[in-house]
């Protein structure tokens, strides 16, 4: 007994899956039969006409063909500043009515889409991406595209494309840009009394990114942020109708704002141009007599910009006008290059105070040997009058010093004179002294004078070349601060100038 109704029930399921796919067989015949039916007497080459009256811009009665479009963004990616270009995969999506595809059969419900054959091929506008640099339609493994024939006429044409579109840039804010890049179509030869173009309700759509939650509805009016040059900050379905001699042209367009992403130049040349200016204003503090320590640091650093901005003008075209980034390298550059011809400056002014040095010292030089030994003379001829005269008139000669010798020499040669008046001893009270005149901080100009007496004769030359050695130093020392007041004036000066030009260049140009 179970065995028989294991039969039957076996047997009425067979029989309802029989019936079920006799009915889909039946009606995918139905369908075919229909379409077949339509297109006999169909001619593709001529349009429709269009379900509602309109007036040209020349007053005339028309009846075009309107184009519902929804444009699907998949994928946006190959930007390039050079060729000022980018590419795009799009599923491009057309809809209009043709009356005489309109089935007039009740086995049809309202939603039904009649899927059309490769060779069933209806008219369809001729549509065409106005600023198209190449493109192609995919084949793989089957010609991405399809054709659905609603019963009421409406026929929907699905294609996927993958096209390079130019999109010119103004390169004056690189890298802080914003670039506007545009997707127009149009119809080739049929103006806007054949067909019109117009955006359908979801006009256009981006591939929504994968998410973990099953459950979550896909936002594909979310705008993609995984663009590695740019950031969609805005976008815009537009039309862009024109007219020409020839006619008016309906055209849609879909305009993208984009906002470059500067964190990579930011890594790249930013930080290490700013340390790069840093580390050549550290010659400053290096003595200006060292020059193979100053100069390689300055040109390696002058050279290292250089090729950073060579690096990166290869990527960018070669433009008539200054880009943000140009500025910025041009004020590194400049600020290095002041680096090095600061040091060119102290070594120039360093170097010839230091020969003008040796020269008046080897003046004083020989003005010295003259005084010494007129010196040395006068004092032989005052020790034969002592003889003569006796120890009174030797005395009075003691206590004068009318009879001394004057000799200028800078205050530091006085300091000199003093240090050593201990080891003259008592040789320092002698009877015959040539006395030297000092002048206080400047060589050859009297300003102030210090008088100190040392005592003539060969013994004393330790104490004479004393006071040439002092001022020697002294005019030594004098010089070098001369030379290192520059460079104090350099380190304050350039790091101050290149935070001042940073301030204003990140204002300037970093949009808010």
């Amino acid at each position: 007994m179970k065995t028989l109704w294991l039969y039957k029930l076996l047997c009425a399921t067979l029989s309802s899956s029989c019936l079920t796919f006799a009915y889909y067989d039946d009606r995918l015949s139905l369908e075919q039969a229909a379409v077949t039916r339509l297109l006999q007497n169909y001619s593709s080459k001529v349009r429709p006409k269009g379900i509602k009256k309109t007036i040209t811009n020349l007053g005339e009665v028309a009846y075009p063909v309107f184009v519902n479009v929804t444009v699907n963004v998949l994928s946006l990616s190959g930007f390039d500043d050079v060729k000022m270009e980018f590419k795009a995969q799009l599923r491009f999506v057309q809809e209009w009515h043709d009356s005489r595809l309109a089935l007039n059969n009740s086995i049809f419900r309202p939603n039904d889409w009649l899927r059309l054959a490769q060779d069933q091929r209806p008219w369809f506008p001729d549509t065409f991406f106005q600023n198209e640099q190449s493109g192609h339609e995919h084949e793989v493994d089957k010609p991405n595209h399809s054709m659905l024939l609603h019963p009421t006429g409406w026929i929907r044409y699905n294609k996927r494309l993958t096209m390079t579109f130019s999109c010119p840039m103004d390169l004056m804010l690189f890298p802080h840009d914003n670039q506007t890049c545009v997707i127009d179509f149009a119809s080739y030869a049929f103006t806007t009394s054949d067909i019109i173009f117009q955006w359908s309700p979801e006009s256009v759509l981006f591939q929504p990114t994968a998410s973990s939650e099953l459950d979550t509805i896909p936002d594909t009016k979310a705008i993609p942020k995984d663009l590695p040059k740019f950031e969609i900050t805005k976008y815009f379905a537009e039309e862009c109708s024109s007219t020409t001699s020839t006619g008016s042209y309906s055209c849609l367009r879909v305009k993208l704002l984009l906002q470059r992403q500067a964190s990579y130049f930011i890594l790249q040349l930013y930080i290490p141009s700013t340390m790069l200016v840093f580390v050549s204003c550290v010659s400053f503090w290096i003595d200006w007599r060292s020059a193979p320590a100053r100069v390689p640091l300055t040109i390696v650093t002058l050279l290292t910009i250089t090729t950073q901005s060579q690096s990166i003008n290869a990527v960018l075209p070669p433009v008539s006008y200054s880009k943000a980034i140009d500025i910025w390298i041009g004020a590194c550059v400049l600020f290095v290059f002041g680096a090095l011809i600061e040091y060119a400056v102290v070594n120039y002014i360093g170097s010839n105070e230091q020969k003008r040095y040796n020269a008046r010292r080897d003046r004083y030089h020989r003005q010295f040997e003259v005084e010494r030994q007129g010196s040395v003379s006068d004092s032989q001829a005052l020790s034969a009058e002592a003889a003569v005269s006796g120890r009174r008139r030797h005395n009075r000669k003691e206590k004068s010093p009318s009879s001394a010798k004057t000799v200028v020499f800078s205050n530091s040669q006085a300091n000199a004179a003093f240090s050593h008046k201990e080891e003259l001893g008592d040789n320092f009270h002698s009877t015959d002294y040539v006395q030297y005149r000092f002048i206080k901080n400047r060589p050859l100009v009297i300003d102030e004078e210090i008088r100190i007496e040392v005592p003539k004769g060969r013994g004393n030359e330790k104490a004479s070349s004393a006071l040439l050695e002092g001022g020697g130093e002294q005019y030594v020392e004098k010089q070098k601060s001369r030379a290192e007041r520059i460079d104090k004036f350099s380190r304050a000066l350039f790091p101050l100038g290149f935070i001042m030009f940073s301030f204003v260049y990140w204002w300037l140009y970093v949009p808010r």
